[in-house]
C-alpha cells in the first residue's frame, strides 16, 4: 500500500491519472497526467505531491519505504513493457 488519490490507486493508474485515482506528484513528471482530475485541491496533490517528491509505501512484512514518484512510476512503465524484474520479492530494491 502507498499513498495515492483519494480511495486507492491501480498499477494501471499510477501515470497518467484518473479522476478518482492518481500517484501524488505524478505531475512532477509531466503535467498532463493530472488532466483528468477537476477537482482543484486533488489536481494540486496530483501536480505537485507530498513528502518531497516520494510517496511512502507499506509492505506485506510491515516495514515502511519512502519512494520518489518517478522511480514508482518507471517500474510501472517497465512492469506493463513485460519487464517484472523490479516487482519480484527477491529485488532488494523493492
Amino acid at each position: 500500500m502507498m499513498d495515492s488519490g483519494t480511495y486507492w490507486i491501480n498499477t494501471d493508474k499510477v501515470s497518467p491519472a484518473r479522476q478518482w485515482e492518481w500517484l501524488p506528484g505524478n505531475g512532477l513528471l509531466n503535467s498532463s497526467y493530472c488532466d483528468a482530475i477537476t477537482n482543484a485541491t486533488y489536481k494540486t496533490d496530483c501536480l505537485n505531491g507530498r513528502h518531497f517528491d516520494g510517496v511512502n509505501g507499506i509492505y506485506a512484512d510491515g516495514h515502511v519505504k519512502w519512494k520518489k514518484v518517478s522511480e514508482i512510476s518507471a517500474e510501472k512503465f517497465r512492469y506493463n513493457a513485460g519487464d517484472s524484474s523490479d516487482w519480484s520479492p527477491t529485488n532488494p530494491h523493492n
